[in-house]
């Protein structure tokens, strides 16, 4: 089972680390403020709009009812919201085996 874990928590590192390069790629290539505007605009862009807020939710909620300190729920809540989904895999595969431990 442990390796098991080991494999899930590379795996979000990697997918967090490479969303994060995608952003970084993203913001060198054109200003959000530029282009972002222009997503409010569009049905689609609406619509991907409520899925990510939706999907923040739902992951915060998750993340709530899993994580024993919530303390870090509380402080993870504003950066999550800024920062966004790529904070999500770090943060589950830092704290993935506590997550997601046995309890008696």
């Amino acid at each position: 089972m442990a390796r098991h874990h080991t494999l899930i928590r590379w795996g979000l590192f990697v997918a967090g680390s490479a969303f994060l390069g995608q952003i970084i790629w993203a913001s060198m290539t054109v200003s959000l403020f530029t282009e972002g505007p222009m997503i409010g605009n569009l049905v689609w862009g609406k619509v991907t709009l409520v899925d990510l807020y939706l999907g923040f939710f739902i992951a915060l909620l998750l993340l709530w009812q899993l994580e024993p300190k919530k303390v870090l729920v509380l402080c993870f809540i504003p950066l999550y919201m800024v920062m966004g989904n790529w904070l999500l895999c770090w943060y589950l595969a830092w704290r993935w085996p506590q997550l997601f431990a046995t309890k008696p």
